[in-house]
């Protein structure tokens, strides 16, 4: 694992062991997974004009906001390797996307995942394309296969599509980190804002 932080942003290459990542890549990547066509990445508000021949997706869901886990066993198992290293207290929502290949790199638009407050999002890159994760901040955290990056969910960000591979594919979780002395979410969260998750997890438990 290579871990970097760039301007409260954590990203993390090479986040799983190859017999871990490989599974995932080829089931949720796979031929037979099932996928569910959305005719929309972003709010109308949100679309960013270039793109808006290209807002579409595929998603596959695979924990709710209510906390149901709407996913094969299979599927949700396979990911607890990644639950593993990015320390959840309490998830929020978990989806895939999988976003077709278009002629042009098109950003969808600008928006934040969730509103709940000391929340996290973590986009885990499943396969590598030419595609990448853009940020209101001028930041660009590219689609490597293996990468994860690690921002506050208050931070404004977009997908892209890709040219180089048939889809980009990317499982995004929404989640409030657990407290741990040692924990890597102390260095983009504000101090005031850490003290709010230690009390937040003391509750919880």
């Amino acid at each position: 694992m290579q871990k970097k932080i760039q301007n409260n942003k954590i990203i993390i290459d090479n986040f799983l062991p190859d017999n871990e990542a490989k599974p995932v890549l080829e089931r949720y990547a796979g031929e037979h997974f099932p996928w569910y066509f959305k005719n929309y990445v972003v709010s109308e508000s949100q679309i960013e004009t270039e793109s808006q021949k290209h807002q579409y997706q595929f998603t596959h869901h695979v924990l709710r906001e209510d906390g149901s886990v709407v996913t094969e066993q299979d599927n949700w198992q396979m990911l607890f390797p990644i639950f593993n290293r990015i320390h959840p207290n309490t998830f929020i929502r978990i989806k895939a996307n999988l976003v077709p290949r278009a002629d042009k790199v098109y950003v969808h638009g600008y928006h934040c995942d969730c509103l709940v407050p000391l929340s996290i999002t973590g986009i885990y890159y499943m396969n590598t394309n030419n595609g990448y994760t853009a940020f209101e901040d001028g930041d660009k955290v590219e689609s490597v296969a293996n990468r994860i990056v690690l921002f506050p969910s208050n931070m404004k960000h977009s997908g892209s599509t890709c040219t180089n591979a048939n889809s980009r594919v990317a499982l995004n979780i929404n989640f409030i980190p657990r407290f741990t002395e040692k924990s890597m979410y102390k260095d983009i969260f504000t101090e005031a804002q850490w003290n709010e998750i230690v009390k937040w997890c003391d509750k919880i438990d």
